[in-house]
């Protein structure tokens, strides 16, 4: 599963199986490999269009990525009494060898992928860092959830737990949840457990939209205990339903209806919050 953080640069989407495969690489002039510590390893690439000409805002990015990844570790070691035993491998790009590697994908601004967060580097001013902060955070919960169910969470629970810890929202999302629940109801969560890359571009907010509000929910009535318990039984090998079940204590059938009468209720309430 492609685990991608959501920016709405554009309104395509492509599928998982073509990341990049259509597009030449541009020329890299420069790759640099260090340590963050002991579990992190960086590696930026330099094709001279980032904002890393000079030693100074190397730093200043070398030092912030591993300023924002010690923190959301610390934060997930204590809501899921666990710290991954895998390590991380963290990829920055220029914005235009990130363009070439996420292809057609333009509303994700971050991607997760075989072990692996790679982000665009976007600048050193403050707003620029605080965009990678909140990337590094949503990705790097997609890297606990791998390691904790051992990549079995179905992408709608990744997605809508790592935008809860990510920090704030997209403004994109409450629009198009009116909008998905105006015409019609929710979206299968069945289409919504292998990823989200391959969806009508029209409903790509929908699903990041829906999954944060189903995850919310799961958080609220079972806390952060119920979801440990869920990742423990995928990870045993039960299947997503299964897992649901013997750790929730309801179906997922009757939890996703449930979801669907609070999405009306919040719809008619004129709530603007996810």
């Amino acid at each position: 599963m492609l685990a991608c953080s959501l920016v709405f640069c554009g309104p395509v989407a492509i599928a998982e199986s073509g990341l990049g495969a259509e597009s030449s690489s541009p020329q890299v002039l420069s790759e640099k490999r260090y340590s963050l510590d002991r579990r992190v390893s960086l590696k930026i690439i330099d094709d001279l269009s980032s904002p890393l000409y000079e030693m100074e805002q190397l730093r200043v990015v070398k030092r912030s990525a591993g300023t924002y990844l010690r923190e959301i570790e610390a934060e997930l070691a204590r809501v899921f009494h666990y710290t991954p035993e895998n390590g991380v491998s963290l990829s920055l790009l220029s914005r235009a060898q990130y363009q070439d590697y996420i292809g057609a994908a333009s509303w994700a601004n971050a991607v997760f992928f075989g072990g692996m967060i790679t982000v665009p580097v976007l600048g050193v001013d403050a707003r620029s860092l605080a965009v990678m902060r909140r990337s590094l955070r949503h990705e790097y919960v997609h890297a606990v959830c791998a390691e904790l169910s051992d990549s079995k969470t179905p992408a709608w629970f990744e997605e809508g737990l790592a935008q809860l810890i990510e920090g704030p929202r997209n403004p994109r999302l409450v629009p198009a949840f009116q909008i998905q629940l105006q015409t019609g109801s929710l979206l299968p969560f069945s289409q919504l457990a292998s990823g989200f890359t391959a969806l009508p571009k029209e409903s790509v907010a929908a699903a990041y939209a829906q999954s944060l509000f189903a995850v919310r929910t799961i958080v609220n009535r079972f806390g952060f205990t119920g979801i440990r318990k869920y990742f423990a039984q995928l990870s045993s090998g039960s299947n997503p339903s299964t897992a649901f079940k013997n750790a929730f204590g309801i179906p997922q059938s009757e939890f996703e209806t449930a979801v669907g009468e609070q999405a009306i209720l919040w719809l008619s309430s004129g709530n603007a919050v996810l």
